[in-house]
């Protein structure tokens, strides 16, 4: 009797468990594609890569069961613009750090404001070209991730540089005369140097050679008088001068 009672006891006991984990699992409810398969690019870790010429960021953003899916979606849009922002930051301080050490702490703080300014208005050549969702539930409480994917090509990434490089020269004279001195190529590498905007690397008044002579002015040579015709009357009268 006593080993059925214990037999009872640990059979509820092993439902019990059973149920609870079973309720904190994380069950599908629906996506996009109604069903539980995602996109390629929505799998995995990865928020940023290279792919044909251009630069992909995906973002990403989860919210209540309860929420609007176009909010989440504007969500995740935001993500992968700070993503860009973030890199673009990065990118800029670092050729900047190379020039000189001095100024590397004014330059992150200017660096980052000149970028926030710009991705404050619409960021040019970046483009959403996909979106998922996916709706599920964990210990009863429904939650929605939503997924971005967007792209922007090595070209429009370089006139954004160009941009945000032209405001920091502009505001801060130690940073510009760094770059002067340094040259540094703000398009080095694979990705800049095959797309790069004309005019660069940005390296403003460039020193002058003070040995090169200016060249001479031209001198028009007069162009020697022609004899004057005579006139149809002198030729019918005969009034020519012989000599």
């Amino acid at each position: 009797m006593t080993k059925q009672l214990l037999l009872l006891i640990s059979l509820f006991f092993l439902s019990h468990c059973s149920t609870m984990v079973d309720t904190n699992q994380r069950r599908f409810l629906d996506s996009t594609f109604h069903s539980e398969t995602r996109p390629g690019w929505a799998e995995g870790t990865r928020t940023v890569w290279e792919e044909q010429g251009k630069l992909k960021y995906r973002g990403f953003h989860s919210i209540r069961g309860a929420e609007r899916v176009n909010g989440c979606y504007e969500l995740a849009r935001l993500e992968t613009k700070q993503a860009l922002s973030t890199e673009l930051n990065s990118d800029i301080k670092g050729r900047i750090d190379l020039a000189s050490q001095s100024i590397s702490e004014n330059a992150e703080i200017i660096v980052g404001k000149v970028v926030s300014d710009v991705f404050g208005n619409q960021v040019r050549g970046l483009r959403f070209t996909d979106e998922f969702f996916e709706r599920y539930s964990v210990a009863n409480a429904e939650r929605i991730d939503c997924f971005v994917l967007s792209e922007i090509s090595f070209m429009d990434y370089n006139i954004l540089k160009r941009n945000v490089v032209e405001r920091l020269l502009a505001i801060d004279p130690r940073i510009k005369e760094a770059v002067a001195k340094q040259q540094i190529n703000f398009f080095s590498g694979d990705r800049e140097s095959e797309r790069a905007p004309q005019g660069f690397p940005i390296i403003e008044n460039p020193p002058q050679d003070k040995t090169t002579k200016a060249p001479e002015p031209r001198v028009m040579k007069p162009t020697p008088a022609q004899p004057a015709k005579p006139s149809p009357e002198a030729v019918t009268t005969g009034e020519l001068n012989e000599d």
